[in-house]
């Protein structure tokens, strides 16, 4: 069973639209919160996301984010509803 050593909360961040407007705005919640979050300090792509509006790109840096979490044991907590 995988010890977490930190909880990134983000999920509460993302938006189900599709928008490109929306996107960004997501996108940039998400980097204010990164950049705020000693454990993720090394992580590169932090600066893609604040220019992100595509879906797509979006998916993939979330999906890059998620990697990093895990590797360096961090879990990303679940969106609650």
């Amino acid at each position: 069973m995988t010890r977490w050593k930190r909880t990134l909360r983000i999920t509460h961040l993302f938006t189900k639209s599709e928008d490109p407007k929306d996107i960004k705005e997501s996108m940039n919640k998400v980097a204010d919160v990164i950049e705020k979050f000693r454990p993720l300090e090394n992580f590169d792509a932090v600066n893609d996301f604040r220019d992100c509006s595509d879906l797509d790109e979006a998916n993939d840096l979330i999906n890059q984010l998620y990697d990093y979490c895990d590797s360096n044991l961090i879990w990303v907590e679940p969106k609650h509803d």
